[in-house]
């Protein structure tokens, strides 16, 4: 991939028909809940961040959250949370959040564009999905209360379609079986899992 075309390529995105619901469904576990008219969610924002590692493989940032009694606890994400009163709005929440939780600055022009939000029955959060495409490998800073380790994911890892699985998890108590991607031991499933279903399905058609 050429990084200068694939941020020229997520930059026009925004004025283009996305994959959508269909796209991220296809990695939704069975039974999963979407948002109706009568649910009042929370807003949040996360931030898929793109970029080559010094070998000029590319990878996509997710981060393995610390074991607490948090929703979410000890799960696989992207860099993310809720929207403060304090942020002019959710793309100035992602950005925050990128900065508190892995210690990287990015500006309002790095946010390429938006993707799909995605409703989590859980939290009750509606996440809305920003991407940047760096340059280079950016230096990790993490915030231990929050985040274990970051986790760099080789994006041929989602768009060759074959590393779609299934693991179990337990969900309410409940073991299912769940439409995942595995990789160095951690199951991503869930909301993360269906965000990077519509990613892949975008960068399947960048030719880059």
């Amino acid at each position: 991939m050429d990084a200068v075309l694939l941020q020229k390529f997520f930059s026009r995105i925004q004025h283009e028909v996305l994959p959508g619901k269909p796209s991220q469904w296809k990695m939704a576990p069975e039974g999963r809940g979407d948002i109706n008219s009568e649910t009042k969610p929370e807003q949040a924002a996360v931030v898929i961040l793109i970029f080559p590692d010094k070998n000029k493989e590319w990878h996509i940032l997710l981060q393995k959250r610390t074991k607490d009694q948090r929703e979410h606890s000890g799960e696989v994400s992207f860099p993310g949370g809720k929207k403060e009163v304090s942020d002019p709005d959710l793309r100035n929440t992602a950005i925050r959040e990128l900065n508190e939780e892995m210690g990287i600055s990015i500006s309002l022009e790095q946010v390429l564009c938006e993707l799909t939000p995605i409703y989590i029955p859980v939290s009750n959060f509606k996440v809305h999905v920003f991407v940047t495409v760096l340059l280079e490998e950016p230096e990790f800073r993490i915030n231990p209360y929050e985040v274990s380790h970051p986790i760099l994911l080789p994006i041929y890892l989602i768009t060759e379609e074959k590393n779609m699985t299934f693991a179990p998890v337990s969900i309410k108590g409940k073991m299912l079986e769940v439409p995942c991607f595995q990789y160095q031991g951690h199951t991503i499933w869930g909301a993360t899992a269906m965000i990077l279903s519509e990613l892949a399905d975008l960068l399947r058609t960048t030719h880059l």
